[in-house]
């Protein structure tokens, strides 16, 4: 099921996948060619940059229901029960209610540079 949209040109080509409540940095990539970095709650995608055109994100709760290749899996807390896409501005966002607690989180993406569709798919770990 879909659970949020943001269609966006990402300025930075950056994408936030957080906690609504989270304040906590975001540590920095481990080599340039990750596409994901993970914080407990939060996650840093690299996206097509807003330059280049608009990228679509979709929060969905099934693998069945992403589009593109997996380019990412591990876990977000979600203490807050509300998860946020946004850009790195903040100009740019969309939220979505789920339940609160720990969560799977699996990334997909229909390139692994400047990815102009990125699916998040949250389902539960409890």
């Amino acid at each position: 099921m879909l659970l949020a949209e943001l269609k966006a040109r990402f300025p930075c080509g950056v994408l936030l996948v957080t906690d609504t409540a989270s304040a906590e940095p975001i540590a920095s990539w481990a080599t340039p060619e990750d596409q994901v970095t993970a914080a407990r709650t939060a996650l840093v995608v690299c996206v097509r940059h807003g330059d280049e055109g608009e990228t679509t994100v979709r929060i969905v709760n099934a693998d069945g229901e992403a589009r593109g290749a997996l380019i990412f899996a591990g876990q977000i807390e979600l203490p807050s029960g509300m998860v946020r896409l946004s850009d790195a501005t903040g100009n740019v966002s969309a939220d979505a209610k789920i339940h609160s607690g720990q969560h799977a989180v699996r990334i997909f993406a229909d390139s692994t540079v400047e990815a102009s569709a990125v699916d998040v798919v949250l389902e539960p770990s409890g």
